[in-house]
């Protein structure tokens, strides 16, 4: 371990950095909530391997009906047990990107567990979005339809 930087001072969430082998970019971070308990572990060299599990994940809402072009938002949130975590990263993709697309395709969770990602409708007919937290997943199934 090369180096630890802290932030003891804001006081609803403390995060720590870890520079795991020295090499640039190849960084560890732990974030505990008031109360000490760790929430969220990742590394963000492959902003795909991460150390603790999401207990659930929900997206909201789990329907969209909408017209070509259209845009609507999808909250994610992922918790566990019951409470939000915080900067743990969600992965969103599309089912069919001639129907329907997401964005971004990666983003991390904000103070209260959640994350908002934007879906535009493309052409008629129907995409499955698909958001993933660590091994946890959840859908939104677009439906598009020119009125």
């Amino acid at each position: 371990m090369r180096s630890i930087t802290t932030n003891p001072n804001n006081a609803a969430f403390n995060s720590s950095t870890i520079f795991v082998d020295g090499r640039t970019g190849n960084t560890m971070t732990v974030g505990a909530n008031r109360a000490g308990d760790v929430r969220t572990m990742y590394d963000s060299a492959d902003s795909g391997n991460y150390r603790f599990d999401a207990g659930t994940i929900s997206a909201d809402p789990a329907t969209i009906s909408s017209a070509p072009t259209d845009t609507d938002t999808v909250t994610v949130t992922v918790q566990t047990d019951a409470v939000g975590l915080v900067g743990y990263p969600v992965k969103a993709s599309s089912g069919d990107v001639t129907k329907a697309t997401v964005s971004p395709p990666l983003a991390f969770t904000k103070g209260d567990g959640t994350v908002v990602f934007t879906i535009t409708s493309v052409a008629d007919g129907e995409a499955t979005i698909t958001f993933t937290a660590g091994t946890k997943t959840d859908t939104t199934v677009v439906t598009v339809a020119t009125p």
